[in-house]
């Protein structure tokens, strides 16, 4: 066989194994980029799914504070109804002592 019917040969089994490679390389570029749209739509799903976590947790923390200042308004309105309490029998003695101290 002459040498350029040969070298004609090699190039053209090249091409086959150039065009080859070039086909492989797109299905493996193609399946890299499902696989990155994959990932992002897992990353996104996630993401939405720990913002909603966190809200949760925000929401109860204050509702949490919000118990927590009505117990503490609460004690502090039944001090206040004690101490109010406390002082009323004081408060009839001066009053029934002004009365009568005013009585003719």
């Amino acid at each position: 066989m002459p040498l350029f019917a040969v070298l004609d040969e090699i190039e053209a089994e090249a091409e086959q194994l150039r065009a080859a490679a070039r086909e492989r390389a797109a299905r493996v570029l193609a399946a890299a980029d499902a696989e990155v749209e994959q990932i992002h739509a897992r990353a996104r799903r996630q993401a939405e799914v720990e913002r909603m976590r966190t809200e949760r947790e925000r929401r109860s923390a204050g509702a949490n504070d919000a118990r927590a200042a009505l117990a503490a308004a609460e004690e502090e309105a039944r001090r206040l109804r004690e101490r109010g309490l406390a002082r009323v029998p004081a408060v009839v003695d001066r009053v029934l002592a002004e009365l009568l101290g005013a009585a003719p």
